[in-house]
């Protein structure tokens, strides 16, 4: 597998914290659109954990935090909903083991939506499909693929309520799709 060339998000979260950056760090987001759309969504969570305290940072910096001035720091979001029992369908004679192939559906708010999941064991990268219907604006939405309360990836489906994601993802994934306080989760495989 190719090394990434993009910043880790931990320097783009803490950029966006202190509102300013090493000039390595203003240039490549000047010349990398991807990153320019991932520090664009990491504003978008930064505002929406001020309005809801469901939203937990990373360890790194809540260790700082705590260590420092005992108290809570701003961070990347852990799922509000991760203990939460959610309705799963598998379809299309998927198997229910997530190291295959699977189709599952659940809602978020007045959404509903579907998502094709599978793995190429090739490269260890997980595909995903989706749409989103029954949601005038679908792009209120934010998907997210998280691991240890860290963002590995993050879009919000077009205006035609789909969205796909491509990305390489360690064990214990999990897929998170939002609308304000709801989020539907979606757990990887874990062994």
């Amino acid at each position: 597998m190719k090394k990434s060339t993009h910043p880790k998000i931990e320097q783009w979260w803490e950029w966006i914290i202190a509102s300013e950056a090493d000039s390595s760090l203003e240039s490549h987001l000047d010349a990398c659109e991807e990153c320019a759309e991932l520090v664009e969504t990491l504003r978008d969570l930064r505002r929406a954990r001020r309005s809801t305290r469901f939203l937990l940072p990373p360890r790194s910096i809540l260790q700082r935090a705590v260590q420092g001035k005992k108290q809570m720091a701003p961070g990347l979001p852990a799922s509000p909903m991760r203990s939460a029992k959610v309705p799963v369908d598998v379809r299309g004679g998927a198997s229910e083991d997530p190291t295959q192939p699977r189709t599952v559906t659940g809602n978020v708010g007045e959404a509903r939506i579907s998502v094709a999941i599978s793995p190429r064991v090739e490269d260890q990268i997980w595909q995903f499909r989706g749409i989103v219907t029954g949601q005038p604006d679908s792009t209120s939405i934010q998907v997210l693929l998280v691991h240890d309360d860290h963002i590995l990836a993050a879009i919000s489906p077009s205006e035609d309520g789909t969205f796909a994601l491509d990305e390489p993802a360690p064990q214990g994934w999990s897929l998170e799709i939002r609308k304000g306080d709801d989020a539907w989760v979606i757990p990887g495989p874990t062994e």
